[in-house]
């Protein structure tokens, strides 16, 4: 796959507002500036969280392509 389809680029978009939208909330601060820093920071961590503790593929929930596979 040389390219992310549709449907998992709105994975990815789900993800990335998911975690801005709790830091939102946990912060209280409705004016927190996007940034993919810290967003791609937690959205790593989130999806890794849900591989190992609750069975779930990677690219079920943060889609990606794997350049080094041939």
């Amino acid at each position: 796959m040389s390219e992310l389809t549709q449907e998992q680029i709105a994975k990815i978009d789900k993800l990335h507002n998911i975690v801005f939208n709790a830091m939102r909330d946990l912060l209280g601060d409705e004016a927190i500036a996007w940034d993919m820093e810290w967003i791609g920071e937690i959205s790593d961590t989130m999806s890794k969280i849900a591989v190992n503790h609750f069975g779930r593929e990677m690219m079920e929930i943060y889609p990606y392509i794997d350049r080094e596979k041939k």
